[in-house]
C-alpha cells in the first residue's frame, strides 16, 4: 500500500469520524473494502443520504459554534492555538496544530485568524435560522 493511500486511510478512520460521526459506519466499511481490494457499490440514494447527513451535521456544528463567545476563543488561540480550537470543539484542528508544532510556531497568528474565519463562516451559514 502506497504512503498516500495509508494517509487517506488514516484520515478516513481517525480524523473524518471525529468531525462526522453520523457517517462513521459507511466509511469504516468502505475503508475495509478498499483494504480487501473490493469496491463497494454505493447507489445514488445512499449518496444523497450521505450528503444530507453531511449538510445537517455542518449546520449543527455551525449553530453550536455561533452560541459560543468569540473573544475567549480568540484570546485562547493567541496564547496557544490548540486551546482556542478545543474551546470551539474543533478537535481535528487541535490534532493538526499539535502535529505541526503549533503551525511551525506561527500559531499565535494563524490560530486567531482561522478561528475568526470559522466564526464568520458559521454566522453566515446560520443567518437564516
Amino acid at each position: 500500500m502506497a504512503s498516500g493511500q495509508k494517509l487517506s486511510l488514516i484520515f478516513l478512520l481517525i480524523i473524518f469520524p471525529i468531525r462526522f460521526p453520523n457517517v462513521l459506519k459507511l466509511h469504516r466499511f468502505s475503508s475495509i473494502g478498499v483494504l480487501m481490494g473490493k469496491e463497494l457499490d454505493i447507489d445514488s440514494e445512499m449518496k444523497f443520504h450521505i450528503k444530507e447527513l453531511y449538510e445537517e451535521r455542518e449546520l449543527l456544528d455551525a449553530y453550536s459554534l455561533t452560541k459560543k463567545k468569540k473573544l475567549p476563543a480568540l484570546v485562547l488561540a493567541f496564547i496557544f492555538s490548540p486551546l482556542g480550537y478545543a474551546y470551539t470543539k474543533k478537535f481535528d484542528y487541535v490534532i493538526l496544530s499539535l502535529l505541526t508544532f503549533n503551525y511551525f510556531l506561527l500559531g499565535f497568528i494563524i490560530g486567531p485568524v482561522h478561528i475568526f474565519y470559522l466564526y464568520s463562516q458559521a454566522e453566515e451559514k446560520t443567518k437564516d435560522l
